[in-house]
């Protein structure tokens, strides 16, 4: 180590300065090319999903709005050898909010994780309108919902494009009307360049309640007829949960809605 700091310091400032900063330079260019790989291979992952399910010659059927209800019946599912759900039976009717109580580990996530199948069901199924979740495509059946998280999924990138992400030819008036009802638009109007302001990896640059409200926008604009609520407000503060508690009540009108 004194070896290394003596030869550095054997050089001219300029030419460290130089190398510093080029060194600098080549450590964020090789930060953004391991990002785009991993979202190459997320794109490629998705793709691979939709390109089997078609190139297997599945019957596969075309999920619309939903029209009456989702239903779990006689679901189970484990993880390895422990026993998570076990013989769930749950009619969710169209327009319906459903609550799910219990405590930590018992399983809740679990449950709502199956619809948009993050997980599949070792023994039972699960149907929207009659369709076994497995008999339609990721596609067709993502695109029916809408998740707010607890921890919100936010990009590097715009407060537009965080809103209008999965809505293709979003307008500006579209996803400032989406924030407006979210309660998101007057802080996004005090940020430096308003809709055009980077909100930092993860939305690094936002507290909890505001990044929050943009995830809840992105869901008013996408205007899914399914919604999920996985404990949104559980990690906020008083304040911050009421104005979040306020933009749900405002994107859980005319839902079916599971929270």
């Amino acid at each position: 180590g004194i070896f290394v700091l003596q030869c550095l310091l054997s050089f001219r400032k300029d030419v460290l300065d130089d190398f510093l900063g080029h060194f600098v330079v080549a450590t964020e260019v090789f930060k953004v090319w391991i990002l785009l790989l991993q979202s190459v291979s997320v794109l490629c992952q998705i793709a691979e999903v939709g390109v089997y399910e078609y190139a297997l010659g599945y019957n596969l059927t075309h999920l619309g709005p939903l029209k009456n209800k989702i239903e779990f019946r006689n679901v189970s599912f484990k993880y390895d050898n422990h026993w998570v759900l076990k013989d769930i039976n749950l009619t969710i009717e169209k327009g319906k909010t459903i609550a799910l109580v219990g405590q930590s580990g018992s399983g809740k996530s679990t449950l709502v994780d199956l619809i948009p199948r993050y997980h599949d069901v070792q023994e039972g199924e699960v149907l929207i309108d009659g369709v076994n979740v497995k008999d339609t495509t990721l596609f067709d059946l993502r695109c029916m919902m809408g998740n707010v998280n607890q921890e919100a999924i936010l990009f590097n990138d715009t407060f537009f494009n965080n809103i209008s992400f999965g809505v293709e030819n979003a307008t500006m008036e579209q996803v400032m009307e989406a924030a407006k009802i979210a309660n998101a638009h007057d802080f996004i109007m005090a940020s430096e360049n308003g809709y055009d302001t980077m909100i930092g990896d993860r939305g690094g640059k936002l507290s909890g309640g505001q990044r929050q409200r943009i995830s809840i926008a992105r869901a008013i604009l996408k205007n899914p007829p399914i919604l999920i609520l996985d404990e949104a407000t559980s990690a906020l503060d008083t304040e911050s949960e009421r104005m979040v508690q306020d933009a749900l009540e405002k994107l859980m009108k005319n839902r079916t809605t599971i929270a």
